[in-house]
């Protein structure tokens, strides 16, 4: 292989993992908002007092093309759960998680809150 194939699968090469950083850098940038808009109906519509984002969302180089939304939220009746869940990963792109911050380990609620990134209060006037 000469020098001139070379440089050329080398530029190549460079330009697929700028695109791929854009397109991850975009899609970090949706999931955020989609996060953001599933706060706002855990709040609205579930009654949530808490919701917050965590994973590799919130962890810098962590997030890849397949990551999923990882959520926590406090405030939501248990025997809704599954339904909340349900809702949350309807119509979405991606993969939601939810962390029930009433039941988990107490542990697990710390290291969320302390890690995490807030993304809303419920409460009386949140409707």
């Amino acid at each position: 292989m000469n020098e001139a194939t070379l440089n050329s699968y080398v530029e190549g090469w460079k330009k697929r993992q700028e695109e791929e950083n854009q397109n991850l850098r975009m899609r970090v940038q949706e999931a955020k908002g989609k996060a953001e808009e599933l706060a706002c109906t855990l709040i609205r519509e579930y009654g949530a007092s808490e919701v917050w984002l965590f994973g590799s969302l919130v962890r810098r180089g962590r997030f890849h093309a397949n990551s999923d939304i990882d959520l926590a939220a406090g405030g939501i009746p248990p025997s809704q759960y599954f339904r909340v869940l349900s809702r949350l990963n309807s119509d979405i792109d991606f993969e939601v998680d939810l962390i029930d911050l009433d039941a988990c380990a107490s542990w697990l609620a710390l290291l969320i809150r302390q890690e995490g990134i807030l993304l809303g209060i419920g409460g009386e006037n949140s409707g």
